[in-house]
């Protein structure tokens, strides 16, 4: 698996980027369509700007249909 980062941003208004969930951030669902159950594969990492130059990297998953998409 190649381990690459996403650039992101919090699901918050008017915020640019692409959105994710709380349970995609966490973990807890695939990263690409949001699926929370069953089988959860390391997909790499997403890295959000919480404020202009400040930014959090998040260790995220993916299910088996979208692992190739998200690494």
């Amino acid at each position: 698996m190649h381990d690459r980062t996403i650039e992101a941003a919090l699901p918050m208004p008017d915020s640019p980027g692409r959105l994710f969930t709380d349970a995609q951030l966490h973990a807890r669902a695939c990263i690409v369509c949001g699926r929370p159950s069953g089988e959860l594969l390391r997909a790499g990492h997403v890295r959000t700007e919480v404020r202009p130059g400040e930014h959090l990297v998040w260790a995220v998953v993916a299910c088996p249909e979208h692992r190739g998409a998200a690494s």
